[in-house]
């Protein structure tokens, strides 16, 4: 069995044989942003920074290109409640969109100043949504849904 091992080898060639470089198969971490609770979705803000949804803190982080924290945004509704996204999508005028359990969407202003309440054509627990063709698409327990205009 050994004999057939190295004659395998000599086969293949040396160990020691100068191998090309490859390129990385997946894409490389730059940076590294430590002190995050929970991190559940990620989106690019349209000032740059990408938006971190932290479920469990009910807040949004929001991190520099560098990794710098930028700030962070604590996430209640309008009757002071905690909110807990599961989901993150930063509209072109800079407001945000966050998806939850029981298909629960909430609509932060550009300023994130207020959280109103959206309502959606889905019955689940969203755990992402995106913009796409001028409408909003959100993956949820039955797989992709499109749920109409965006907010």
């Amino acid at each position: 069995m050994l004999a057939l091992l190295l004659s395998l080898v000599q086969v293949s060639g040396a160990p020691d044989a100068a191998v090309a470089p490859q390129p990385p198969r997946f894409a490389q971490f730059v940076t590294q942003t430590d002190g995050l609770l929970e991190p559940t979705a990620a989106a690019w803000h349209p000032s740059g920074s990408l938006v971190v949804v932290e479920s469990f803190a009910s807040r949004l982080a929001f991190v520099r290109a560098d990794g710098t924290l930028e700030r962070r945004v604590d996430l209640r509704d309008e009757a002071g409640e905690w909110v807990w996204p599961h989901g993150v999508e930063c509209l072109p005028d800079g407001s945000v969109l966050l998806v939850g359990i029981n298909a629960v969407a909430m609509k932060a202003d550009p300023a994130l100043s207020s959280l109103k309440l959206v309502k959606l054509p889905a019955a689940e627990t969203l755990v992402d949504v995106l913009p796409y063709n001028g409408k909003l698409i959100a993956v949820g327990r039955r797989g992709v849904q499109n749920l109409g205009a965006l907010p």
